[in-house]
């Protein structure tokens, strides 16, 4: 087993030590799982679909239109 040691800055990020990210083939963009089981902090690497990944990117541009205060008001009853 590959262990390493990393601190947490002061804005919350851990850095992955570059051995583990080489030999896991961690890059730039890639897409991490965090969860808790008892005590521990569990982190995966995780695939995401591309329709996934469409929806992200749908709500991304749809949300520019819809969070608004007018879309706020015309939805507030409903």
């Amino acid at each position: 087993m590959n262990q390493k040691v990393s601190v947490v800055d002061r804005r919350g990020r851990l850095t992955i030590p570059g051995s583990i990210r080489k030999k896991m083939g961690v890059k730039e963009g890639d897409i991490f799982l965090f969860r808790e089981e008892e005590e521990r902090l569990v982190c995966e690497k995780i695939s995401i679909s591309s329709s996934f990944q469409m929806m992200q990117a749908s709500e991304r541009i749809l949300s520019r239109d819809w969070d608004t205060p007018e879309e706020d008001e015309a939805w507030k009853d409903l």
